[in-house]
């Protein structure tokens, strides 16, 4: 029977609609009931379905007919709702229990199925490895050794695990390729961390794992093989197996039974001549996985991703490219695409620079000399001489004295300004002309004057205390 034939056209249409999480939530709530009993009562699932979906708001779908029309009055008509689409979809049958007037509800048995593969997509749950090489080696085996009419049953189960196997294998391997190719969509070290500890690595203890270690794969498939091509040859055993499928399906004919069972022993045969060439593909693709991952997160955490760490990556690869076509094409892209400006701005740190203590290495020690009598008089000299020249705040108030002399009074452009000592002492006296103890006073005037080349306030400088002016103010 096809597909279409068996489950009705509007089937998936429930999980298209607008409300399909209110659709969803009515079945695997359907299903959790069913884990416990065999029938369920309609108004007890109307029950369940009404604490479960209180907190849903229903959208507006296409017109409805009368019936739905009605049940949407009804109490709890919501619920109902739900219920009598999920009914016409073809995911739902209820029937009344023998002799009874009570209605019970189950899900139909495609509709069951469907259910659990979208709940085990839904919970991403880790499904157990059910050693399947070592079932099928262990199931063969058995019935080998003893000549038994269960080789048929074997050769089943030995056929289904094999598909299963199968199935897993190449699952991991298309899984692995997804992980490979979502390395350059990581947002940064911690999603990578996050793809390959937290779902590859599962991913792998549930498949790779087991067949390379406790279901050894290289371990029992050679002995899988000899009991397979043993069976080929032996009329015996393949004659009770022929007898046991008969007894199992009479209208098989013998001669089309045998050529059925010798089919399942050459697929079985090639299945686990292949499976070898899977094992080598999946360790290739684990492999190039890993160390692309391992390369990325080196990247990211080493790498400068700031505009500064990618323009010094352009000028880096610009000098290490030989002088031609190639580096003068560079440079006009350069002064194309890139223009760069140099911005700056003052803040509580820009008078100020940690020193950065640095140690010669390589260099070969040298020895203490003694300086000779006119070397210690030169470097007398010279320190007499910086001794002199030290601006202390004396200096300052020095030079102020020697420019008012007998004065009371002196101005900017009275001051003599031949060298840069003089200037930095005057700059020192206005600075501190506050002190209490400072034996001047600095009077700031509107506006500035050049005095031979230096560019000072204007300024009025005196003693302080009474001066002569101030006495014949005071007269």
């Amino acid at each position: 029977m096809k597909l279409f034939e068996k489950i009705p056209a509007s089937f998936f249409s429930v999980l298209a609609s607008p409300n399909r999480e209110l659709y969803w939530t009515a079945l695997v709530t359907l299903h959790h009931l069913l884990e416990y009993d065999l029938n369920i009562p309609v108004e007890d699932y109307c029950i369940a379905l009404g604490d479960t979906l209180s907190d849903m708001e229903l959208t507006a779908e296409d017109a409805l007919d009368e019936e739905e029309q009605r049940l949407i009055r009804q109490p709890n008509g919501k619920v109902r709702w739900i219920i009598h689409r999920l009914k016409r979809a073809g995911w739902l049958d209820t029937e009344y229990r023998d002799g009874t007037f009570e209605e019970v509800i189950a899900p139909r048995d495609y509709a069951d199925q469907v259910i659990r593969l979208l709940l085990e997509l839904e919970q991403s749950e880790t499904k157990e490895y059910n050693s399947l090489v070592f079932s099928t080696y262990s199931g063969l085996k058995q019935a080998y050794e003893e000549k038994s009419d269960r080789m048929y049953e074997a050769l089943l189960t030995a056929r289904r695990n094999t598909t299963e196997l199968l199935q897993d294998l190449k699952s991991l391997y298309h899984n692995i390729r997804y992980y490979h190719q979502i390395i350059g969509q990581a947002v940064d070290v911690n999603q990578l961390l996050h793809d390959y500890y937290d779902e590859y690595k599962g991913m792998l203890d549930r498949i790779y794992h087991p067949i390379k270690t406790m279901d050894s794969l290289p371990r029992y498939r050679q002995h899988i093989l000899d009991i397979l091509n043993a069976l080929l040859v032996d009329d015996e055993i393949m004659e009770r197996a022929v007898g046991r499928m008969i007894q199992l399906h009479p209208d098989e004919d013998p001669v089309q039974a045998r050529r059925t069972l010798d089919c399942y022993i050459q697929e079985l045969l090639s299945s686990y001549s292949n499976v070898e060439d899977i094992l080598r593909q999946i360790d290739r693709k684990h492999r190039a996985y890993t160390r692309e991952s391992v390369d990325s997160v080196k990247y990211r955490m080493s790498a400068d991703h700031s505009i500064a760490g990618k323009l010094t990556e352009l000028l880096r690869t610009l000098s290490e490219t030989p002088a031609g076509e190639q580096r003068e094409a560079m440079l006009d892209w350069m002064q194309k695409g890139i223009q760069c400006e140099n911005q700056a701005f003052a803040d509580g740190g820009s008078l100020w620079h940690p020193t950065v203590r640095s140690r010669r290495s390589g260099a070969p020690d040298r020895l203490v000399q003694e300086p000779s009598p006119e070397e210690e008089r030169e470097l007398l000299q010279t320190f007499r001489e910086d001794r002199s020249r030290q601006y202390s705040i004396a200096r300052a108030w020095q030079y102020l004295a020697h420019m008012l002399e007998d004065r009371e009074m002196v101005t900017s452009e009275e001051l003599t300004l031949e060298q840069d000592d003089q200037f930095r002492w005057l700059l020192m006296a206005a600075v501190r002309s506050t002190d209490r103890n400072a034996p001047f006073l600095v009077e700031f005037l509107p506006g500035e004057t050049e005095n031979n080349g230096y560019r000072i306030p204007h300024m009025r400088i005196s003693p302080r205390g009474t001066t002569k002016r101030e006495e014949k103010e005071d007269l």
